[in-house]
């Protein structure tokens, strides 16, 4: 799966809730491959706040008007306390987790493996960026700030 677009506000494959930090116009494109027992997520962003680190997450529903609209962060396996802040559950082997800092000129990538697959229904609609780096600790764990930007992946 490749997604590319160019974030702007209300709906769409790239949506902005937050100008300053996703600009209208900036870039984005995300790939995704499942095979063997593995998946490889991999983000790049152009035109986003220069030198910012953002977190960023596979969400279980599509981008829509508003962040909230994404769902919580896809797991594989799912915790069953939402929101899920229990490092056992929100974790970068459970969930995909793309935290990158932008450049000078606010572009950036980042790229992980987990090792299980997206199968048929069962894999993420969005991908949800965050406004500061995701958290590991305690009763915290996988949050990352408000939503600054979403990218449909799956419809």
């Amino acid at each position: 799966m490749l997604v590319n677009g160019t974030f702007g506000t209300g709906q769409g494959t790239a949506v902005t809730y937050d100008t300053a930090l996703v600009p209208v116009r900036a870039r984005e494109a995300v790939s995704s491959v499942s095979a063997n027992g593995r998946t490889t997520v991999t983000l790049t962003v152009r035109g986003l706040q220069p030198g910012r680190t953002y977190g960023a997450h596979a969400h279980t529903q599509l981008c829509g008007a508003t962040g909230a609209a994404a769902g919580p962060h896809f797991q594989n396996q799912p915790d069953p306390v939402q929101p899920s802040v229990d490092p056992l559950h929100a974790n970068p082997d459970n969930e995909i987790w793309l935290d990158l800092t932008t450049d000078d000129t606010g572009a950036g990538s980042a790229r992980t493996t987990v090792a299980w697959e997206f199968t048929g229904e069962r894999r993420a609609h969005s991908l949800v960026v965050h406004t500061m780096a995701t958290a590991t600790d305690p009763c915290r764990a996988g949050t990352a700030g408000s939503r600054a930007g979403c990218i449909t992946v799956a419809s």
